[in-house]
């Protein structure tokens, strides 16, 4: 959380010289060759223009400049794209806040009553985790109870079991309030939800559908218009320019409160590591080859703050970041200018690098291991999703002694899932391996 005095808010612009249970996927990349200079070329300056306001965002590919731009708040509900995962995420930034319902499950929905509504817990998506939403931050009480749903390992669907109160438009004359029920993930990864008004008018059902949104991270709604829309670009980018909510120190209450910041998110398989105090024509990139890492906001908003006496952005001069991008090459980046919110103009310089990504491999499964914590004596899956071809791959069960319990040779090509049988096995954690080639990735396993 950041220690400084809401250094990175989206000010008024006339103060301006101008905030089932998510699975993380960490994808471990092992490269060939390294390298402990940059390439031997020019910086390349760019910019992107946000517009007056900062009412847009932008979709940044490093190698191809501005994919495309578009409105901050053409959506307010997003559902994930990613195999076995349960995400919904909610627009902060176009004035949408999820509030917990606290007064019933799904049979209140006719009785559904907003009294004292302020005194609810209200929640924001995770700023780091792609697949942490508003709706899916923490599990629920029972075993396979993901926040919002409960998962079915028959069905293998996510049932909604929790209703929440929507809040449109929160701090505009025009806020609207909602119940929201999302209703089901189904095992094709379509997402059922229903909204309505307070009093039971304007009651809707949406399915969005994820062949609608093939290719891409997510699929939205926006429910103020009732229309399912397309906000990612078709083509590859690395980089999105946009406002988010961020937790901030705030010096008038002393708390730390979710603000709303000019940041930049990272594309899922976009990985990155901010270096600090090395001078940019200086930085060992070999050192730094490994670390980068998937953050949503590993570039983020921290480059730049305001101060509050020349009432201008200031930078961190020695602040550079090394990305990854989509196709393996990396970059190096790092701020040079912010026009805040009268002119929403960002620059920035970047330089390809050398490091080698000729055996770039990256697993990009969206793989795990469900029910998790698993029934003892029941059977357990892997689930994989690769679509870009057959792979030989084995799977490998440790104990916490590190004994291996069970193995198997597959093959991954496309949507499969591959059973583990624990009968027989002891209450404690476990580990399960899943290696192709020269990756090897690891997930936990409880068993109760």
């Amino acid at each position: 959380m950041c220690s400084r005095a809401c250094l990175n808010l989206i000010l008024p612009a006339q103060t301006h010289a101008e905030m089932f249970q998510n699975k993380s996927f960490f994808f471990a990349l092992f490269l060939a060759g390294s390298a402990s200079q940059v390439v031997a070329q020019n910086w390349t300056n760019d910019s992107v223009n946000m517009g007056t306001g900062i009412r847009n965002e932008v979709f940044y590919s490093l190698n191809n400049g501005t994919v495309s731009t578009g409105a901050i708040n053409l959506w307010e509900l997003a559902h994930t794209q990613t195999t076995m995962d349960n995400c919904i995420r909610a627009n902060h930034a176009a004035g949408v806040r999820v509030v917990l319902y606290p007064n019933g499950d799904i049979t209140a929905w006719s009785s559904f009553d907003t009294s004292g509504w302020k005194r609810w817990r209200m929640v924001f998506n995770d700023i780091h985790d792609h697949k942490k939403g508003a709706f899916n931050q923490q599990p629920g009480p029972g075993m396979w109870d993901f926040n919002w749903g409960v998962y079915n390992s028959s069905t293998h669907e996510v049932v909604g079991d929790s209703l929440h109160l929507l809040i449109l438009g929160e701090g505009t004359p025009g806020a609207t309030y909602k119940k929201f029920w999302p209703v089901k993930q189904d095992r094709q990864g379509n997402m059922i939800v229903r909204v309505a008004n307070i009093d039971g008018s304007n009651d809707t059902t949406y399915t969005l559908k994820k062949a609608d949104a093939s290719g891409k991270n997510y699929k939205y709604l926006n429910i103020t218009n009732k229309l399912v829309v397309n906000r990612e670009p078709s083509q590859s980018w690395d980089l999105l320019f946009t406002q988010y909510f961020a937790p901030t120190y705030d010096p008038r209450s002393g708390r730390v409160l979710p603000y709303p910041v000019m940041g930049v998110e990272s594309n899922m398989g976009t990985l990155s590591v901010a270096i600090n105090g090395v001078h940019r024509d200086s930085i060992n990139l070999s050192t730094y080859q490994m670390q980068v890492k998937d953050d949503l906001t590993g570039v983020g908003a921290d480059w730049k703050r305001f101060d509050q006496t020349t009432f201008r952005y200031v930078y961190k001069d020695s602040l550079t970041y090394l990305v990854k991008a989509k196709d393996g090459e990396y970059w190096l980046l790092y701020f040079t200018g912010f026009g805040g919110s009268s002119t929403g103009k960002v620059y920035f310089s970047k330089q390809k690098t050398n490091l080698s990504s000729v055996e770039f491999t990256s697993m990009g499964l969206g793989w795990n291991v469900y029910p998790n914590p698993a029934v003892q004596g029941n059977t357990v899956f892997v689930g994989t999703d690769l679509n870009s071809g057959r792979l030989a791959a084995s799977i490998r069960m440790t104990d916490a002694l590190g004994r291996e319990v069970y193995s198997q040779n597959i093959s991954l090509n496309g949507l499969q899932q591959f059973a583990i049988p624990t009968q027989g096995l002891k209450s404690g954690l476990y580990n399960i391996s899943l290696r192709s080639g020269n990756v090897l990735e690891t997930r936990k396993l409880l068993i109760p």
